[in-house]
């Protein structure tokens, strides 16, 4: 009897399996997984509906096929069969006469598959929205997904070891349907870590919220790639091995690659390629004569802070470039640390912070307009909830809703003018504000979830950002709270609040040109931009091709060259542009950038600041007669970094232009942007009298948008550069991940550690798998120096 089950649910599994490789097919015809433009909107709600019914055929065929498995066990413990004496074991001596074990096992995934196949179905209310994100409903948490898949992969895994084990012990001359040595490749640890890899994996690609057409392609393939990377690892690594890696672009990410590249994998030559005549990209510090000593103008950014894990990263290649000595700290008890401003209405009002009394500030948020709404928005946003349809929404849409306007137009667009040069109702609130946004997705309320979120014995973190921290070991500390050997600089920015170095954040570019220069595997081409990109066949394996226009160095002019790999530092928009076929990456050109005006001026009176403090920005709601200039705001450099100058005066930087500017053909000149800023400081600060250095400096679209649908793009990008470079291309910089220096610092070191396990990445994927999970970690520990 068990014999002839068996036998019809194997048919029945083979039957299954046709049927959900059949939708599957029928899936990918109407462009499954997909981000190309020839696939229309219906076609790829289609491709999902498709993929969402060969789900449940997948489902039942592995379910016949295991329990087929089973049965035949039962068959051949109760027939008449001989046994190797090697074979008589306890254990398998209690399977043969304890055939309730599989009956157990049969039962279970019989359960356990019927509930696989009922979440399918009953995961989304309504079913449409399964595959339609637009449909109103509520879907599940894939928490679900996840523990079911654990009984589901564990329970097969169990069977499947079960069966090989005991088929390749028996011996069963008398039948001529069983081999008498039948040939196995077992692995069990192996495919229990791949059964794990794929659990765990699927939690980290479905959105909380959501388990929606969008998510659903992106499971199924990272599953599979997953899957394949632990069971096939030597294919992988044949397919993988990198031999040379081109670099383009020579900004800070670009050198930083170049330096983690080389450093790894020290037979690797590494080639970097910068299309103008300077290295850096926009870290721009320069020494200026102003008569009778020097002064240190920033046109770029010109502080870091040590934040966590971000600023520890970049910490540990300071100390790898040996800047220990150079650093230039802001205390957390200066008072640039004390006092940041907003202009509003025309004043300047200091923002509650380090030092600020309680008192104060409930008495500056009663009297000065610039928190109008905030206190009455802080405790009725509960009442305001997150609306299941939205995804995504503006930082200004969301800090309207839950706050009220005012609070967005007065306070949080003069906060992103200073990191973004943005506009409020255009950046993402998803991609920007992060732990803020997550806060509110699990307790409906900002405010409630913080207070809440300060009485659990553990905090709220990014998964990716806790791996990072652990694996940043030379930064932990002893018990005690003493760094340990090889930590010292750490310890001492920790009380720092900001801090940059004596010759201006520029120094660690020259640093890292200098260090770079010196390594045998390490060539730089300047003047040397790429004009295309492609993958092309190279024996048995693909390389990618690359088209350099040289206009000074002759050994890249007019020539292609071939990488086993190539790390694109330079913006999203300009590396679609070059890539072949055309347009395949087009979800990286839908990140634009802003464009901004930079002029530095040198007072020689160290008395002309009245008030002192870090600097003040402009919020978007100041009226017009207040800023016709379009400031974003400015910056007390003489406050901000003490020491870098040779001589005593007062150093501001004005910052013009950003958003203010989008769409505009041309911008005012290095005279206007002169006369523009005095105007700024005249009508703000009160001060009329000429300084003694000017220097201006555009920089176009140097700060890059996350604009709505951020996340969304970047994932759209990711499977099209598996699709068409598989592997081969890999993307970091300021267009992905974060504008900062320190995000870029940690994207080049992420994207380094890929690297060396030689596993099939974009520089993208943390932003597809990781970036939206989140994860707890007792409060107050120390594992990373900082609690």
């Amino acid at each position: 009897m068990y014999e002839q089950l068996s036998t019809i649910l194997m048919v029945l599994a083979l039957a299954t399996c046709i049927v959900n490789t059949a939708f599957s097919i029928v899936a990918a015809h109407h462009g499954l997984g997909e981000v190309n433009a020839d696939y229309s909107d219906s076609e790829q709600l289609c491709a999902a509906r498709l993929l969402f019914i060969s789900q449940a055929f997948g489902i039942v065929g592995a379910a016949f096929a295991r329990i087929s498995v089973a049965l035949y066990e039962m068959y051949l413990f109760g027939s008449s069969v001989s046994v190797n004496k090697k074979s008589r074991t306890w254990l398998w001596r209690q399977l043969k006469n304890h055939k309730i074990v599989l009956w157990v096992n049969v039962t279970a995934q019989i359960l356990v598959n019927s509930g696989a196949l009922l979440q399918v179905y009953l995961q989304c209310r309504p079913v449409a929205r399964q595959w339609d994100s637009s449909v109103q409903g509520i879907c599940v948490s894939p928490e679900v997904h996840v523990k079911l898949g654990y009984f589901q992969g564990g329970g097969g895994q169990y069977l499947y070891r079960l069966d090989a084990f005991s088929i390749a012990d028996v011996e069963a001359p008398s039948s001529p349907d069983i081999n008498d040595s039948p040939s196995w490749d077992i692995n069990p640890f192996r495919d229990a870590a791949a059964c794990l890899a794929k659990t765990t994996l699927l939690g980290m690609l479905a959105a909380p919220e959501d388990y929606s057409y969008t998510v659903t392609p992106l499971v199924i393939a990272w599953t599979i790639e997953q899957y394949l990377s632990i069971t096939l690892p030597d294919q992988q690594h044949s397919a993988q091995k990198v031999e040379e890696v081109a670099i383009l672009g020579g900004g800070i990410t670009g050198l930083a690659s170049a330096f983690y590249i080389s450093e790894a994998f020290k037979d690797v030559h590494v080639t970097l390629y910068e299309a103008s005549s300077r290295l850096g990209g926009w870290l721009r510090s320069s020494s200026v004569d102003v008569g009778n000593g020097k002064v240190v103008f920033e046109q770029g950014p010109r502080t870091l802070r040590p934040n966590v894990p971000n600023g520890l990263v970049t910490l540990d290649l300071l100390d790898r470039l040996g800047l220990q000595n150079d650093i230039l700290m802001t205390s957390k008890e200066s008072v640039a640390a004390r006092n940041r401003f907003i202009y509003y209405p025309d004043h300047l009002v200091r923002m509650p912070g380090p030092g600020s009394s309680l008192l104060g500030v409930l008495s500056s948020m009663l009297s000065e307009p610039v928190f109008q709404g905030l206190l009455y928005g802080a405790m009725t946003e509960v009442f305001r909830p997150r609306p299941n349809d939205i995804d995504d929404e503006s930082v200004g849409a969301f800090v309207s809703r839950k706050f009220g306007p005012a609070v967005t137009d007065n306070m949080v667009s003069a906060v992103l003018h200073g990191i973004y040069a943005g506009d409020v109702y255009q950046l993402s609130a998803k991609s920007i504000l992060g732990k803020v946004y997550k806060t509110e997705e699990q307790y409906a309320s900002v405010v409630l979830g913080n207070m809440l979120e300060a009485t659990r014995n553990d905090s709220l973190v990014p998964l990716l950002d806790l791996h990072m921290m652990r694996y940043l070991k030379p930064f932990m500390v002893a018990s005690n709270g003493q760094p340990l050997p090889g930590t010292e600089i750490l310890a001492k920015v920790r009380a720092s609040s900001v801090y940059t170095f004596k010759r201006g954040l520029g120094q660690l570019a020259e640093s890292l040109e200098s260090t770079l220069r010196k390594l045998p595997n390490v060539t730089i081409l300047m003047n040397t931009p790429v004009e295309s990109l492609e993958m092309v066949a190279h024996g048995n394996a693909s390389k990618v091709q690359l088209a350099p226009k040289s206009t000074t160095q002759s050994a890249a002019r007019g020539l292609t060259h071939r990488y086993s790999h190539v790390v694109s530092t330079i913006s999203g928009k300009t590396l679609s542009s070059i890539t072949q076929p055309w347009n395949c990456l087009s979800p990286l050109a839908g990140t634009p950038s802003v464009t901004v005006m930079v002029v530095n001026l040198y007072y020689s009176n160290p008395e002309l600041l009245s008030i002192h403090g870090f600097g003040y920005l402009l919020p978007r709601s100041l009226a017009f007669d207040q800023n016709p200039e379009r400031a974003l705001g400015v910056v007390f450099d003489s406050d901000a970094t003490i020491g870098q100058d040779e001589i005593p005066g007062t150093k501001l930087t004005v910052m013009l232009g950003g958003h203010w500017w989008n769409g505009w053909d041309t911008y005012p000149d290095e005279e206007e942007g002169a006369n523009m800023a005095k105007s700024i400081l005249a009508r703000h600060l009160n001060i009329i009298e000429e300084p003694q250095a000017v220097r201006v400096a555009l920089q176009k679209e140097c700060i890059p948008q996350y604009t709505v649908g951020h996340a969304s793009r970047m994932r759209r990008a990711s499977s099209s550069l598996l699709d068409h470079f598989h592997g081969r291309l890999r993307v970091a910089g300021n267009s992905y991940s974060g504008v900062g220096l320190n995000d870029c610092v940690r994207a080049a070191k992420e994207l380094t550690m890929k690297l060396e396990v030689d596993s099939k990445a974009t520089g993208l994927e943390d932003l597809v798998a990781g970036g939206e999970t989140w994860t707890r970690r007792e409060k107050g520990t120390r594992e990373w120096g900082y609690s």
